[in-house]
């Protein structure tokens, strides 16, 4: 009889003893997980801010560029019309020039 004691006593405390290390086990890996996660949340908002910033500059660079496209534009509506006024002007002024002659040596000769 005291040795079937014995021998659960000592079972028991054997498990006891596993119980406790299994436990510890566990409260080290929720507090690893806690830190991991509270790590991991961090960095996603770092991440989140980066996206941010990225988005604005994105937004602000894709406006200038339409800007600088719609100057181009202005641009070179004005240079045409700027050519057009300088061919019409030289049309104009090889016509009021004497038949046949051009107008470098219209009045040369």
């Amino acid at each position: 009889h005291d040795w079937a004691a014995d021998m659960a006593g000592k079972e028991l405390r054997r498990l006891t003893a596993r119980l406790k290390d299994l436990e510890r086990s566990l409260s080290e890996a929720q507090e690893k997980h806690s830190k991991v996660q509270g790590w991991l949340t961090d960095e996603m908002q770092v991440m989140s801010n980066k996206i941010s910033r990225a988005s604005d500059s994105l937004e602000r660079k894709t406006r200038r560029i339409h800007q600088l496209t719609a100057d181009l534009e202005e641009c070179s509506s004005a240079y045409i019309r700027t050519l057009t006024e300088l061919s019409k002007s030289q049309t104009l002024s090889s016509m009021s020039s004497s038949p046949g002659r051009g107008p470098v040596d219209a009045g040369g000769e």
